[in-house]
């Protein structure tokens, strides 16, 4: 089956791009190559029990957009190296002395945030039909969210946007003293702030936030952990170690968040089943896309830039409706309504235009690998890139940079990280 040939073409890829790299594991086209890898192979194992056709097309266009997206990735690497040569500036490394009594207060008043938002949600279910009490909450509201019926409400979504970027910085604290210093308890307070962003991920009603959150958290500690060790095979395997405990504790958060949406573990869906549906499913949904889809109409980037038509219709003007949620596609034993970011993209732009998308992305991210890298980013540029590098995990699930980022949403980000680097500024301190 050509699901097989697929795993070989990405397997082969996957090693030119980790070679390319210098062996960096977070190297931008050794993520998107990855992800890729990840799906199909998942797809590959459940190729009897789902019972998908697979066809040479898909094979073709998803290898060609990551060899398009690998062009950009070494246009950019040749002329970045040149521009900083190819080794990380000389530059003084500092770690945090923040008092204690900001990490706290910043948990508390996170806390105080998520009761309040819990409380809007709690009423708003109610009105829609919720029947469960406080169990029934979340379920009831993810329900409405995915039939189009109902909206987030705008007081979950500012608090999340606050409390992402504060979880972000105060980890990263956390981490950078972990690493530039022996370990000291009192530094465990920096965790509380990534400790009160989960009540307001829950809230959320989806789950992909605890993942985007486990990819930062998993690239800030591989960061720092190749500038104290250097980038070997031996550093490699260690990091690759926390890869794998990362991506394990995420999953069981995973499986305990879908109990509230009733989309936990049951008799009939084991953790791998669940596994399966949620990262390789995709992979055959966009088969099937590409041997049925139709030109789209006259509106560009309905599917992909959503925040910016939220933001037109919001200032009066005529847009069509768009939502996050695409049609579902059926297997014998599961369905999905994901189908790879490249589903968005050839449906928006054509397949020109999603080959010079992913060129671009290729591009720009790894411009923006090298720099911050380098230093010459500084620790709000390094704090921002780890929030829009996560998109090249998903890649081969969905897209989540232009529909998540594609907006003010990314403003609001980069004001709050900014408040944070410079408020805390003189709690920063040379080794």
């Amino acid at each position: 089956m050509l699901i097989y040939v697929l795993v070989l073409m990405l397997v082969f890829l996957l090693l030119i791009a980790y070679s390319s790299s210098g062996q960096d594991f977070f190297y931008p086209w050794v993520i998107a190559v990855a992800s890729f890898l990840n799906s199909a192979f998942l797809a590959m194992l459940n190729l009897n029990l789902w019972q998908f056709g697979f066809h040479a097309e898909t094979c073709l266009v998803i290898v060609a957009a990551l060899l398009m997206f690998g062009l950009g990735a070494m246009l950019a690497s040749h002329f970045c190296v040149r521009a900083v040569g190819g080794q990380a500036l000389e530059q003084t490394k500092k770690i945090f002395d923040i008092p204690p009594w900001i990490p706290v207060t910043v948990f508390l008043v996170l806390l105080v945030l998520a009761a309040v938002v819990f409380q809007n949600m709690y009423v708003l279910s109610m009105e829609h039909g919720n029947v469960m009490g406080i169990r029934g909450v979340l379920s009831t509201i993810r329900k409405l969210i995915e039939a189009r019926l109902l909206a987030l409400p705008k007081l979950q979504i500012y608090c999340s946007i606050l409390a992402m970027p504060t979880a972000v910085y105060f980890t990263y604290a956390f981490f950078c003293n972990l690493f530039r210093r022996h370990f000291s308890r009192s530094n465990i307070l920096y965790l509380l702030p990534l400790f009160g962003y989960v009540p307001h991920i829950v809230l959320s009603t989806g789950r992909i936030e605890f993942l985007s959150i486990t990819v930062m958290v998993i690239m800030m500690a591989g960061f720092l952990y190749q500038e104290r060790y250097g980038i070997s095979l031996k550093s490699n395997m260690r990091i690759l170690s926390l890869i794998v405990v990362a991506l394990t504790i995420f999953f069981g958060t995973f499986l305990v968040v879908g109990s509230f949406t009733w989309k936990g573990v049951s008799l009939e869906r084991g953790p791998f089943k669940i596994l399966s549906h949620y990262s390789g499913a995709q992979m055959p949904a966009f088969d099937v896309f590409l041997q049925s889809h139709y030109p789209d109409d006259e509106w560009i980037g309905r599917h992909t830039l959503l925040g910016a038509y939220g933001n037109l219709g919001s200032l009066g003007a005529e847009v069509p409706p768009t939502s996050m949620f695409l049609e579902f596609t059926h297997f014998t034993s599961v369905d999905t309504n994901v189908y790879t970011s490249l589903r968005r993209y050839i449906q928006d732009y054509g397949y020109a235009g999603m080959a010079m998308l992913m060129f671009l992305m290729g591009m720009i991210y790894t411009t923006c690998y090298h720099f911050v890298r380098s230093g010459r980013g500084g620790l709000f540029g390094l704090l921002m890139y780890l929030i829009l590098a996560w998109p090249l995990f998903m890649l081969a699930h969905d897209d989540m940079l232009l529909t998540g980022y594609a907006s003010t949403r990314i403003v609001y980000y980069m004001a709050v990280m900014g408040l944070w680097c410079f408020c805390l500024k003189r709690y920063r301190k040379a080794l």
